[in-house]
């Protein structure tokens, strides 16, 4: 039997993000100037597009910032889960240089009582180590600078919080940072592609992060927190079976 992992709150929150893009968990810095989100003030819509298929659904917004940054945004949405992905495309879409992009990264936020981050560690020296941390006693910074994701430390967490908790991924980067932290009962956690990044691009050029996930799930399990994320990454990531081979 099929186990049934539709989540109406995390239904709720996809629709909420794209009606009102200014919420969006995603910031960075352009010419100085810090924008959270994607705010009708300072992004003018180019175009926008919808995707709907049986497993998912793609809404992707290209916007304008200032005269020569393209800012596209590609957020999909797999209802039988309740899990979320997004990628950022940054392009100079001018004649000139752009200014300076920094400090790109991913944060969201959940409340719920007794956080505790879990996973595994890296390859080399951690030899995929388990691990799991009261947030409550201390925070947690994960780092990989050598241009390999999962060499020291492994970018896949599953942050148990409340009575359910999510499973939050970044994508096969060389270099990323993720962030942990709790005060009261809300926890804070901040995903960077590149960790350090600052850069600005020539006139064509074009960069993307890395994918973001997040996966919430409804029961403070961790074998249904394993199943929940493996019948989606089986049901919606790996390679569907060829009935002609």
């Amino acid at each position: 039997m099929k186990r049934n992992y539709q989540n109406p709150t995390a239904e709720r929150w996809f629709r909420e993000m794209t009606e009102d893009l200014s919420k969006f968990p995603f910031s960075f810095v352009y010419d100085g100037i810090h924008y959270d989100g994607f705010g009708k003030e300072d992004f003018h819509l180019i175009s926008s597009t919808e995707e709907k298929t049986e497993k998912d659904e793609t809404k992707e917004f290209c916007f304008g910032l200032q005269e020569e940054l393209q800012v596209t945004l590609k957020f999909t949405y797999y209802p039988a889960y309740g899990v979320s992905e997004w990628t950022v495309w940054f392009e100079n879409t001018g004649t000139q240089d752009s200014n300076i992009l920094e400090d790109v990264r991913s944060t969201l936020t959940f409340t719920g009582e007794t956080p505790v981050l879990k996973g595994i560690l890296g390859d080399h020296e951690n030899q995929y180590k388990m691990y799991a941390t009261d947030l409550t006693k201390e925070e947690v910074h994960f780092l990989s600078d050598s241009g390999r994701a999962t060499h020291v430390n492994f970018p896949y967490f599953n942050l148990e919080y409340g009575n359910g908790g999510a499973i939050l991924v970044i994508g096969w980067a060389g270099t990323w940072m993720a962030d942990f932290c709790a005060e009261d009962e809300v926890t804070t956690y901040t995903a960077r592609s590149v960790y350090n990044l600052k850069t600005f691009l020539k006139p064509g050029e074009k960069i993307r992060t890395a994918l973001f996930v997040y996966a919430p799930y409804t029961k403070r399990d961790e074998a249904y927190a394993a199943n929940f994320w493996r019948s989606w990454f089986v049901d919606c990531n790996l390679p569907a079976e060829d009935p002609f081979s």
